[in-house]
C-alpha cells in the first residue's frame, strides 16, 4: 500500500490583511448605500449588515459613521486617481495622449464602479469638502493641458465633474464612456480659446 500524501495546512492570512479586507468591504458597502439612499439614510445598522460585519468589528476599524464616510471618500478618490495614473504610464506618449488616456481611465472607472463614483460625485462635498477639493486638484493635474494653471485647470475639472454628476442624476443607466467625445472637445476648447470663452461655450 502506498503512503498517504500529507496535506499541507492552508497558510494563515495575516491579521492586517484580514482587517484591510474588512475595511474595504465596509467602504464598498458604505459608498453603495450612501449612493442609493443618501448620507442621512445610510444608517450604521444598514452599513454593517450590507458589509456582513459585526458592529464591534466596524468600531475596531472606524471611529464612527462620519469617519467611515470620510475614509471612503478618500479611498474612492485614490482608486480613481491610481487608475488614471496607470493608464498614462502604460500607454501615453506626449501630453495630449496622456490627457486622453486619463479621461479614458476616469470614464472607465465610473462605468465599472458606478456606486463608488456616484457616491464620490454626489456626496463628496458634503462628506468632507477639503478632501474632495484636494482630490479635484490632483485630478486636474492629470486632465488639464500641461501649461494650464488655475483657474483654467479648476474649470476643466469642475466642468467634467458637473457633466458626470448630471449623468448620475439624470441618466445613471447610460454608459458614461459615451460622454468621452463631448468631454474631449470641452478640454480641447481650453487650448483653442481663453478660459472665459470656453466656459461660455
Amino acid at each position: 500500500m502506498g503512503t498517504a500524501t500529507a496535506i499541507s495546512p492552508r497558510p494563515r492570512l495575516s491579521n492586517d490583511f484580514v482587517v484591510e479586507m474588512k475595511r474595504t468591504r465596509i467602504m464598498e458597502s458604505a459608498a453603495r448605500v450612501a449612493y442609493e439612499v443618501g448620507i442621512e439614510g445610510a444608517k450604521l445598522s444598514i452599513l454593517v449588515r450590507e458589509a456582513s460585519v459585526a458592529r464591534k468589528t466596524f468600531y475596531e476599524i472606524f471611529d464612527g459613521k462620519d469617519d467611515c464616510m470620510e475614509q471612503t471618500l478618500s479611498w474612492v478618490g485614490e482608486r480613481a486617481h491610481h487608475a488614471m495614473v496607470e493608464a498614462q504610464a502604460a500607454r501615453a506618449i506626449g501630453h495630449t495622449a496622456r490627457v486622453r488616456h486619463a479621461l479614458d481611465a476616469l470614464l472607465g472607472f465610473v462605468a465599472e464602479h458606478p456606486s463608488l463614483a456616484g457616491f464620490y460625485l454626489l456626496h463628496g462635498p458634503t462628506v468632507n469638502l477639503s478632501t474632495f477639493e484636494a482630490a479635484q486638484e490632483s485630478f486636474g493635474k492629470l486632465l488639464a493641458p500641461l501649461d494650464f494653471e488655475e483657474p483654467g485647470r479648476e474649470l476643466i475639472v469642475g466642468g467634467i465633474a458637473q457633466v458626470l454628476r448630471h449623468h448620475f442624476l439624470k441618466n445613471p443607466e447610460a454608459d458614461p464612456r459615451l460622454l468621452k467625445a463631448g468631454l474631449t472637445d470641452f478640454i480641447a476648447s481650453f487650448v483653442a480659446d481663453s478660459a472665459p470663452q470656453a466656459v461660455a461655450a
